[in-house]
């Protein structure tokens, strides 16, 4: 059986079925290699199918929309590492009680990541309450990540918002975080980092 591929901007519903799909014969060759790539234990199937749509072409926007929450942050998490950072997911902070959603290390710095799966764009009030609240984050993770590198606060959104960049934190839609992973020095002057 040919590979699937998506050409372009697939179809919601070609994504869709593609995620509720089981494992077709190819699969079992691919998945390994998922693995392979990641370096990390494989994540739950549906994530793994996601991380292969976009591999195959699909928009990670047009696939993220496809997913709960929790399948947003895996999916998030997945193509962070496969960017090459090293990933912890769902740091909790006592006294008072927090959560990071991704603490995402590479190219000399951590990218502490809150994920956003809003459906409609947010306006600035809105973003800096998110980035205010995770730059409190990024103080406590601090103390315990002592030797951690320069940490940088991202907002990670399904969709474009209307701004890129609030109060020294990136603003980044799903369908460009492969990007700005790999490129996130070009960003440098634009980040405040702790």
């Amino acid at each position: 059986m040919p590979r699937r591929e998506f050409k372009g901007n697939a179809s919601w519903e070609r994504v869709a079925a593609y995620l509720e799909a089981g494992p077709d014969p190819d699969e079992a060759e691919r998945v390994p290699s998922l693995r392979a790539r990641l370096g990390a234990p494989l994540p739950p199937p549906r994530v793994a199918r996601a991380v292969e749509a976009c591999r195959m072409g699909a928009s990670p926007d047009v696939v993220a929309g496809h997913m709960d929450w929790q399948e947003f942050e895996g999916f998030c998490a997945a193509l962070l590492e496969a960017a090459g950072y090293a990933v912890t997911k769902n740091i909790v902070l006592t006294k008072p009680r927090a959560q990071v959603d991704i603490l995402a290390r590479g190219n000399g710095v951590a990218l502490v990541v809150d994920c956003k799966r809003w459906t409609a764009g947010q306006g600035a009030s809105t973003l800096i309450r998110a980035v205010d609240a995770q730059k409190k984050r990024v103080d406590r993770l601090r103390a315990l990540y002592p030797d951690a590198p320069p940490m940088a606060v991202v907002i990670l959104a399904l969709r474009d918002e209307q701004f890129r960049y609030a109060d020294g934190a990136a603003v980044v839609p799903v369908h460009a975080l492969a990007d700005f992973a790999r490129n996130v020095e070009a960003y440098s002057e634009l980040l405040e980092f702790h």
